[in-house]
């Protein structure tokens, strides 16, 4: 499925002041225990005076998806899928 999250570079050992709205594609199944994950809203919100909007979701099981967990989920569902290193939208935003 596909959602809008706030990606950080933290989540790759940045200091975290790095941030900006993406798309992925993560599963539909919980990473957990393999229930239905919820399904996406999406959420506005303003940092540092800039507006964002994203999507939440609450997954039935009461699992947490973290964007951080998610975003590490969608680079490994892309490279299952090309064999290759996917493409780092960082590296293209630079």
């Amino acid at each position: 499925m596909q959602v809008t999250i706030m990606f950080r570079n933290s989540f790759t050992g940045g200091d975290g002041w790095t941030y900006f709205s993406m798309n992925i594609e993560i599963g539909t199944q919980c990473p957990i225990c393999g229930g239905d994950r919820g399904n996406p809203t999406p959420y506005r919100f303003c940092e540092d005076g800039e507006w964002f909007t994203v999507n939440r979701w609450e997954n039935p099981c009461g699992h947490l998806d973290t964007y951080g967990a998610v975003y590490l989920e969608s680079l490994q569902i892309a490279n299952s899928r090309t064999g290759d290193r996917p493409a780092n939208e960082l590296e293209e935003r630079s």
